[in-house]
This record gives structure tokens, sequence and C-alpha cells, in this order.
């Protein structure tokens, strides 16, 4: 029992100076541990600032490519800098990763390409984008190009590439000089598009007046040629037999065109209607320049037989030939349907003399990146 006894009083003489150690070696510890974890926490939230601002400058710098190539393809009119000069006023200020970004564009003297400078917080990145040169919209580098159907009758021949996203039908005495026969993959204009296209025929047909409503011409002699156009028509056009009408310049027409079977084009002005476009006889159209034959929202008709050099467009309709056609240019349409004996001969007048809107850069290679 005194064993005992002295065994505790001997412990409890040796708790209090462990007690104290501890506690003194505590008081050194923890301070240290306690800075340490303050400065981590602050070293973490500064690469995590750093992090959000460098991901939001580099988001900003994409929105410069984006806007670059959006304002060339569909002309948005903020303007792209001219040599030497920066974008003013700079591309709309935006919000990423809850940082505020600023993006500038500009282009050096003797540049092709421009500089994009982006800026969120204290993180600013500056890349320099080359444009590559842009390419024709494959349609109109077809001798037929249909977004649908295209059906053939007897011994039709064709000079060019045929696109279709349908089906193509024709007989086994159908001749294809050269070209490829694509079925699908071949990008269509958009509804913006074929407006923005017809409206430069517009512009050409208002410079030579405005006929406000529907606009006849008469039972003609059969041999008398009247010259029309150019004219804007507000209305619907109506061409009575015995006519032989030689067009000086192109015609739009906001309504329908319809021409009687025993009247005739001649001449090379374009032929442009929002609804349908039905023809007779064309003899020799279109020989002396680059003509278009459009309808914006409709169906175009040849009734009769056509020797026609144009491009003929309908993207919402369709494109059909009653009887025998000689069409040298381009056939562009929803559908596309031809009777026997028709030739159809690829131009590349027309795929280079006519700018379809929409035409963009073939992209762009980023050739300079650097953070700042």
């Amino acid at each position: 029992m005194k064993l005992v006894k002295r065994m505790l009083g001997n412990s409890s003489g040796y708790a209090l100076p462990m007690a104290l150690v501890l506690m003194f070696m505590g008081g050194l510890f923890i301070a240290p541990v306690l800075v340490l974890m303050s400065t981590s926490l602050k070293a973490n939230m500064a690469a995590e600032e750093n992090t959000s601002e460098l991901f939001a400058a580099d988001a900003g710098v994409e929105y410069g490519f984006w806007w670059i190539k959006d304002d060339l393809e569909n002309n948005q009119g903020l303007g792209l800098p001219a040599e030497g000069e920066e974008l003013s006023p700079s591309l709309p200020q935006t919000t990423i990763n809850d940082v505020t970004v600023d993006v500038t564009v500009s282009r050096n003297e003797g540049e092709e390409g421009y500089w994009v400078t982006s800026a969120a917080g204290n993180t600013a990145i500056q890349s320099y984008v080359e444009l590559l040169p842009g390419e024709n919209l494959g349609i109109f580098s077809c001798g037929l190009a249909s977004e649908s159907d295209i059906t053939l009758g007897k011994t039709c021949t064709v000079t060019g590439d045929i696109y279709y996203g349908g089906s193509f039908i024709h007989p086994t005495d159908f001749t294809h000089v050269e070209g490829d026969e694509i079925c699908g993959g071949l990008e269509w204009p958009a509804e913006e598009q074929v407006a923005e296209f017809g409206d430069t025929y517009m512009d050409e047909a208002l410079a030579g007046g405005t006929w406000e409503g529907d606009y006849t011409i008469g039972i003609g002699d059969g041999v008398t040629v009247t010259e029309f156009g150019p004219l804007y028509i507000n209305g619907n056009l109506s061409i009575e037999k015995d006519n032989i009408i030689d067009l000086q310049g192109t015609i739009y027409v906001t309504g329908w065109i319809d021409v009687d079977m025993d009247s005739e084009f001649t001449g090379s002005g374009s032929i442009v209607a929002v609804g349908d476009i039905s023809l007779a006889k064309l003899s020799d159209y279109g020989t002396e320049g680059s003509c278009i034959i459009m309808s914006v929202d409709g169906n175009i008709t040849f009734k009769k037989e056509a020797t026609v050099e144009a491009l003929i467009f309908a993207p919402e309709g369709k494109v059909d030939f009653c009887k025998g056609a000689d069409v040298t240019g381009g056939i562009i349409a929803a559908e596309i349907e031809a009777g026997k004996e028709g030739t159809f001969v690829f131009d590349a007048e027309y795929d280079e003399a006519i700018e379809f809107p929409g035409y963009a850069p073939g992209g762009w290679v980023v050739t300079s990146y650097a953070i700042q």
C-alpha cells in the first residue's frame, strides 16, 4: 500500500512539468501553422483569381476571333480597322467568370491579319490571326445543284458537277461529260443570304425606275422587238402572246412573272421575281453578260424551248424545263426537273463573276499567342 502511494505521488510530480512543456511547444507551433494556413489560403485565392482572369482573357480572344469572322460573313457593320488603326469603338464589353473583359482589334501597317488583345483584370492576352482566302459557295460551282431531287428526261447531257440532296433520277441514255455526282454534304444558303443576294438585283432594277402595280405588255404582232428594262415592278408582270422582249437591264418583280407561250425573251438583262416565274421561249438569252434568272421564294418554269446563258436560281422552289433546253451557266434550286434533250453546261464565269453574300474567309490561322 505504501508502494502504490509512492508511485502515485511520483506520477503527479511529473504531470505538471510535462503539461507545461506541451503548452510551451504548442505555443511555438500553433502560430506558424496558422500563419501557413493563412498564407496558403491567400495563395490559393490569388491562384484561383489569376486562373479565372486567364480563362476569361482567353475566352475574350476567342470572342474577338468570332466577331471578325461574323462581321466578314454577315456584314455586321462594325467595320474592321484599316492598316495602323485600332477598332473604334472597341468590341462590346463582356463579363466572363465574373470578370470584366475588354477586347480590341487592331491592324499594323502592311499586315493582312489582325491583332486581338483581350484584357481581364491584371491579365492580358494578345494574339495575331491571319485570315485565309475565301471560297465560293459550292452550289455555284456545279452544273446542276438541288437541295432535294434532280430528274432528267431522255438524252440529257450535263457538263460539270452534279449535286443533289435527295435522289438523282435519269434514263440509261443520260450522258455526263465531266464532273462528279455528289449526294449530300453541300452547304445550302440561308434565307438571309438569299434575300441579300436578291437585293443587289433590286438596286439594279430601281436604277431604271419604279412601276407601282401590275404591269402588262399586251398582244404583239410577232415581229416587233420591244426593249424593256431596267425596271422595278411593285406588282406582277404579264406578257401576252406574240411579243419579242429585248431585255436591256434587270427587271425585279415583287409578285410573279408570266410570259405567254407565243412570246420570247432575248437580250441580257437579269430576271428576278419574289414569286413564280413562268417563261416561254428564250432565244439566245444572256449571251452578252453574266445574267441571272431568280425566283426568291417560288418556282421557275420554262414552258417551251430555251437557249439560255445564265445562272438559274430558285433556292426555295423548283426549276422545270418542260421541253428541250440548252443552258450554259448553272442551275441551283430546291428541286430540278428537265424533259428530254436537255443540254446543261457549267460555265465558271458565273462562279467567278457573281458574288453571293456570306462569302467568308476560308478560316483563320493563329500565328501568335502571348500572355502579358
